[in-house]
């Protein structure tokens, strides 16, 4: 069976001052499975962005894990930055798992909305097209 290919984000604390040190578990526990993490994103949060990307980066080092790093939203409602840029250009399947705020997928939604490109798609939980029904924000299909 093919594991399919992550593209996980996270407000990790782990290795702050402050903050919650769960995505940090959460992340230590997918690399060291060797699942199948594509990019690693970072989101404020718990911590501010930059924190939660320092905090990936010493992690991955730690576990001697090689995984490309990407800059998501540093607010709600921003761009959400290099992350947004990298999701929208996948042309593979790509699962996301977002344990922080959901503001760089917000973020790549919108910017493929407006792009005219349907290649990003969310799904949730709860019903087989997710909680929002068929269609999601600005008009993208969402995909289970």
């Amino acid at each position: 069976m093919t594991r399919p290919a992550l593209f996980v984000e996270a407000d990790n604390g782990m290795g702050s001052a402050r903050g919650d040190v769960d995505d940090g578990f959460a992340l230590g526990a997918l690399l060291g499975a060797a699942a199948a993490v594509r990019a690693l994103g970072s989101v404020f949060g718990n911590v501010p962005e930059a924190e939660a990307d320092r905090n990936n980066r010493a992690l991955c080092a730690a576990m001697g894990a090689t995984v490309r790093h990407v800059r998501g939203s540093v607010r709600p409602g921003d761009d959400g930055g290099e992350a947004a840029a990298w999701l929208c250009a996948q042309r593979q399947p790509l699962v996301v798992l977002a344990l922080g705020p959901l503001s760089t997928l917000a973020a790549a939604l919108a910017r493929a909305a407006a792009g005219g490109r349907g290649g990003v798609g969310a799904g949730g939980a709860g019903s087989r097209r997710g909680r929002r029904g068929a269609r999601g924000a600005g008009g993208v299909t969402q995909r289970s």
